[in-house]
């Protein structure tokens, strides 16, 4: 009897311990992104692909406020957003956005 009791606690043990590692494993793969998202033939679709291409040009040199990195940057982002149809919701200039920030009531 004294055996039975042991392999029962053996079983239970070996079964806590599948488990976790099973939950464990799924919790991780849930987290992976999926294939689907990573490539795209649209060039206008999401993707991880067409975001990286951005990113790698974006980060090509350093592109703080001033540096001459910076209007090549805001000019890159701005042609890109323009091809993307969304040219009517950037400011002509960085003067009219700020005048526009600086007349805003909160």
């Amino acid at each position: 009897m004294n055996s039975n009791l042991t392999s029962s606690k053996n079983f239970t043990w070996l079964f806590s311990v599948l488990m976790i590692v099973l939950a464990i494993f799924v919790a991780f793969s849930a987290q992976l992104p999926s294939a689907d998202n990573y490539q795209s033939g649209n060039e206008k679709e999401f993707s991880q692909q067409n975001v990286l291409k951005h990113l790698k040009v974006i980060s090509g040199e350093a592109h703080y406020v001033g540096a001459p990195a910076h209007t090549k940057v805001r000019k890159y982002l701005v042609d890109e957003l323009e091809a993307l149809c969304c040219g009517q919701l950037i400011p002509d200039s960085e003067l009219s956005f700020s005048s526009a920030i600086a007349g805003a009531t909160i």
